[in-house]
């Protein structure tokens, strides 16, 4: 992998071109008044997460000018950041909206400006109430428009890596709500390939004759990963479950007099903890939320104790700046690939 860090942070009004498009513009393009943050050193947190309402980001601009700081606390309103590696394709980490925008002095020679955004999809709205407008060119690929899509309401985009090889033989116009734009896209172009799209308010997933194709990332002392621990975290599981289902059972109404069906009771009402990592690597642009990932933390082969397996990413949080001796990292929590198996048993490489 490279280390030379290449970001893009663009701060405007980013509007599309599939109106003129529909009246018979065939040169339409999408029409953007926006501003490319460029010269200026900036960082950025980020959190993703499977709970699209924890979607935010914080992006702190150092030094901005007069233009810069009127273009943005006047005009600005959408946000798209971009983030990878000087010879790799680079990955969009984050759309939304500006909430909050204020500068602030930093002692005498610096002045900040702080930008506090939040998910392109606000908690309060689903897939079916989030629209979207776009023409993607000519040439582009089936995948170009499932990770346009799955970029702009921050959903995990799994299995549809084959497709890059599938190109538009003409502009396609995107101009609807998120799941009717699916259903268009999967009718109009997928079908033809015995494909198909599962969407939920965290993930699309592309399919083929009942068969998914995972991408895993792994992640090791030599690709990037710095550290990783289990954990048992159930401060957040409700017992209500466990309580409506054995409730004879707490209210000590239960008294079968059968010694075995007690038994079975006392175990039903014991809630099953979820085996989870924490990791943290440095910033790798294939890590999204619900990617599985194939963490081994082992330092030697007789180490049975540290994490090795296969997980799912549940949630993310993204840490750098474009300037020296800042972080370019991640920390994240996974979930066990497969819940209730040991963390390090199934090595997850079939």
């Amino acid at each position: 992998m490279a280390y030379e860090r290449k970001m893009e942070l663009l701060v405007g009004v980013f509007k599309d071109a599939a109106v003129q498009a529909n009246l018979g513009n065939a040169d339409a393009r999408p029409e953007q008044s926006g501003y490319l943050v460029d010269g200026l050193d900036y960082e950025f947190e980020i959190t993703r997460s499977t709970e699209y309402y924890k979607d935010t980001a914080t992006f702190t601009i150092y030094n901005p000018n007069d233009d810069t700081m009127q273009n943005i606390m006047t005009a600005g309103c959408s946000v798209i950041f971009r983030a990878g590696y000087e010879d790799e394709d680079m990955a969009t980490i984050f759309v939304g909206q500006i909430a909050m925008a204020y500068p602030e002095d930093d002692g005498p020679e610096t002045t900040k400006l702080v930008l506090i955004c939040k998910s392109q999809r606000g908690a309060q709205y689903p897939l079916q109430r989030t629209y979207i407008t776009s023409l993607v060119e000519e040439g582009k690929s089936y995948y170009d428009v499932l990770k346009l899509i799955a970029d702009y309401v921050g959903v995990a985009l799994s299995g549809a890596e084959k497709l890059k090889d599938r190109k538009l033989d003409a502009g396609y116009i995107i101009n609807g709500n998120i799941r009717d734009e699916i259903k268009n896209f999967t009718s109009r172009k997928l079908r033809a390939l015995g494909g198909d799209i599962l969407i939920s308010n965290n993930e699309m997933i592309y399919y083929e004759k009942n068969s998914v194709s995972f991408s895993t990332v792994y992640l090791t002392y030599q690709s990037g990963l710095v550290s990783a621990k289990a954990v048992r975290d159930e401060m957040y599981q409700s017992t209500e479950d466990a309580f409506n289902e054995n409730c004879e059972y707490y209210l000590g109404l239960a008294n079968s007099g059968d010694p075995e069906v007690a038994k079975q009771k006392a175990l039903e009402a014991q809630i099953q903890p979820k085996n989870e990592v924490d990791f943290e690597c440095i910033f790798h642009p294939g890590l999204h939320v619900l990617t599985p990932v194939y963490i081994d933390a082992r330092k030697s082969e007789k180490d049975h104790f540290s994490v090795v397996g296969e997980f799912y990413i549940k949630e993310l949080h993204y840490h750098g700046g474009n300037f020296a001796g800042t972080q370019y990292s991640i920390n994240g929590r996974a979930w066990e690939y497969d819940i209730g198996q040991k963390m390090s048993g199934k090595s997850g490489q079939d």
